[in-house]
């Protein structure tokens, strides 16, 4: 894998498969170097996207992650500024309704480390409405936090 600081760093949380994928696929093919993180039972998939993505030149990893658990997610944001020494942005589309602690969690320690890089964004892909008033809550001069509803690309999708 590529450690170019020049190009962005981004964690795609739910990255293995659906809309997550996609958003994947259209980051490595940008030139970003992308980290997929989604759950154990996701585990093959998110590698196998990966490897294919790999195979094509891009510079793409998989990781396993519980976002329930704070200690993973803080994990996971450290170790990616340690490994690339940047974290860009994280694009958080797991398909579960998450628990607001737990996206609270993911959004104040990639925000910290975001800030840390010079910047970026935070994009949370879900309907929930405690997730959506998280856009608010931690948007600011460095980082900034966008909500997104899956129904809008359901939409798109018919369209």
């Amino acid at each position: 894998m590529s450690t170019d600081t020049t190009q962005r760093v981004v964690i795609v949380v739910g990255g293995a498969m659906g809309i997550g994928e996609a958003i994947v696929e259209r980051l490595a093919r940008d030139r970003s170097t992308v980290v997929i993180a989604d759950t154990d039972r996701n585990e093959r998939l998110a590698q196998q996207v990966a490897d294919n993505l790999v195979a094509a030149g891009r510079s793409v990893s998989a990781e396993t992650v519980d976002i329930s658990d704070q200690g993973e997610l803080a994990a996971l944001a450290e170790a990616t500024v340690e490994i690339y020494g940047r974290l860009d942005a994280v694009v958080y589309c797991a398909g579960t309704t998450p628990e607001e602690d737990d996206v609270d969690s993911l959004v104040r320690f990639s925000s910290s480390e975001i800030e840390g890089s010079g910047g970026g964004t935070i994009v949370l892909i879900s309907d929930a409405d405690d997730v959506i008033d998280l856009t608010r809550e931690h948007t600011s001069n460095a980082v900034a936090v966008h909500s997104l509803a899956p129904t809008t690309f359901r939409i798109l999708d018919a369209v």
